[in-house]
């Protein structure tokens, strides 16, 4: 039979475990933002400026672009300095290969692109000009033919979205 001390020292044990999952769980970020179409950027640029602060981002993965490196081009859209921007980071081999796209694509549309280095990556970042929901639509369904019903991968880090009429993960 267990002492009344044995049992305290189990019950102190687990709900120490039971706080510090607790704490984890709340500083644990979910980056899974499912699955999204290119209607849906418009509510996700909103809860972006509306929730997060510098440093939260969300970024769509375009389908069916991967190169030898297995990385999908990707759009970006984040806060820096206060402001909301898009960006077209240079990691994913894609995105490297068509760095003049974008640069054409968004000055054409009268933005202006600026090339930036964070944490040792450089990507175009573009801050100022037309819709910015709008700009990464256009360029998505123009340059890589993305249909408003294709589904994107989202990842989100750092603001609240709540998906009420985004595509559900099937």
């Amino acid at each position: 039979m267990l002492s009344v001390k044995t049992i305290a020292i189990v019950l102190a044990v687990a709900a120490v475990a039971a706080l510090v999952v607790g704490y984890a769980r709340r500083f644990t970020q979910n980056t899974d933002g499912g699955l999204v179409t290119v209607r849906d950027f418009p509510q996700l640029l909103s809860a972006l400026t509306a929730t997060g602060g510098n440093g939260a981002f969300w970024v769509v993965l375009v389908p069916n672009t991967a190169r030898g490196d297995g990385n999908y081009a990707n759009v970006q859209y984040s806060i820096e300095g206060g402001r909301v921007g898009m960006d077209w980071v240079l990691l994913a081999k894609r995105n490297i290969e068509d760095k003049e796209a974008f640069t054409q694509f968004v000055t054409a549309a009268g933005a202006t692109v600026t090339e930036e280095v964070g944490n040792n990556v450089h990507y175009l970042r573009v801050s100022d000009g037309p819709d910015l929901a709008k700009l990464g639509q256009d360029f998505l369904q123009q340059v890589y033919h993305v249909t408003p019903e294709d589904k994107l991968r989202l990842i989100i880090t750092d603001f609240s979205w709540k998906p009420e009429s985004a595509t559900k993960n099937i």
